[in-house]
């Protein structure tokens, strides 16, 4: 059986090879050969010791029969899989993963544009979350908690009128008047809460940026070690993925971050100066950057005497010349 052509992304891909066996016990089906190294998006279960992972083989087994195993569970076939292991890995894993790398090269390459253009949106985008959290750090707690919790929906309290009250506790006599005071009404919800929890330097600067410009400058890959070569094999194979989250932390950001959205956090805001402060500011008002130390020096420095302070230092002065004389 020839699976080199044969893509293996998920679960199903492997379920559904024919003569697949879910459970297998190695002493009664011993192995013949290594068939595909895979690394799989979700786990499943290995067919020797039911363990979740991603990181595997299928295997061919002596009576024909097709399975899966997790990458360390090899051993339970015996002596077999070490010496079958190393033959693949050399001899058809690495030429694969050489080949697959180099034709990566050009796939990172092209979106090269698209990174950086991502790279650009959320470093602005972390500024604003800074300096949200400078400027408003109050606020800010009760967002982050927001976020965690997943509540974007935003209520007011509102008062009722006694006239309420009472055809309120007409309908239920056991309600206590107090409990009756204000009514919540929604107020819509706060665009892009996820945002301000995001792994944005992780997955935009870290997983991108810096591991796409790794890639570019990679050389001598007939010489790498080959769990190496499959530690790049793994970052090319999520890189659609790790786009497609980079653009919506983005997305959610540029959401967040309108002049609307701000403007509804008045309505969480407790401390009195954050929620004037809320309604006022502007997106970019946000970025702040920090004073230069000539800045500071100069906002430090004694500002001009007006003229009235002037005559009355003066005559300060010359008070103090008289008295002494």
């Amino acid at each position: 059986m020839d699976l080199s052509n044969i893509p293996i992304r998920n679960p199903q891909d492997i379920l559904s090879l024919p003569g697949y066996r879910e459970r297998v016990d190695p002493e009664r089906e011993p192995l013949n050969r290594l068939l595909k190294h895979y690394y799989i998006n979700p786990q499943m279960q290995c067919s020797l010791c039911g363990t979740w992972h991603n990181d595997g083989y299928v295997v061919l087994l002596e009576n024909g029969g097709v399975t899966n195993i997790r990458h360390d569970c090899g051993e339970k076939f015996g002596e077999k899989f070490a010496i079958e292991e190393r033959a693949y890995r050399e001899k058809i894993l690495r030429p694969e993963m050489i080949r697959k790398l180099g034709l990566g090269k050009a796939r990172v390459e092209q979106s090269r544009l698209a990174i950086e253009r991502l790279v650009n949106r959320v470093h602005t985008l972390l500024r604003r979350r800074r300096g949200l959290r400078e400027q408003f750090p109050v606020l800010s707690e009760a967002l982050w908690r927001r976020a965690n919790q997943g509540r974007p929906e935003l209520v007011e309290d509102v008062e009722r009128s006694e006239q309420e009250i009472e055809d309120s506790l007409a309908i239920n006599p056991n309600q206590k008047r107090e409990a009756l005071r204000y009514r919540q009404v929604p107020r819509g919800r706060i665009a892009g809460l996820s945002f301000l929890i995001a792994d944005a330097n992780g997955v935009v600067f870290d997983e991108l940026q810096r591991r796409s410009e790794e890639f570019r400058s990679l050389e001598g890959l007939h010489a790498m070690a080959i769990d190496k070569l499959l530690e790049w094999e793994r970052w090319l194979n999520n890189l659609d993925a790790r786009l497609k989250e980079a653009e919506r932390i983005a997305t959610d950001g540029e959401a967040f971050f309108t002049d609307g959205n701000l403007q509804l956090l008045a309505l969480i805001a407790q401390n009195p100066k954050e929620k004037r402060g809320i309604t006022r500011i502007k997106p970019v008002d946000l970025e702040q950057v920090p004073r230069s130390a000539s800045e500071i020096i100069v906002a430090g420095q004694a500002r001009p005497l007006s003229r009235r302070e002037r005559r009355r230092r003066e005559f300060g002065n010359w008070r103090l010349k008289h008295n002494t004389d």
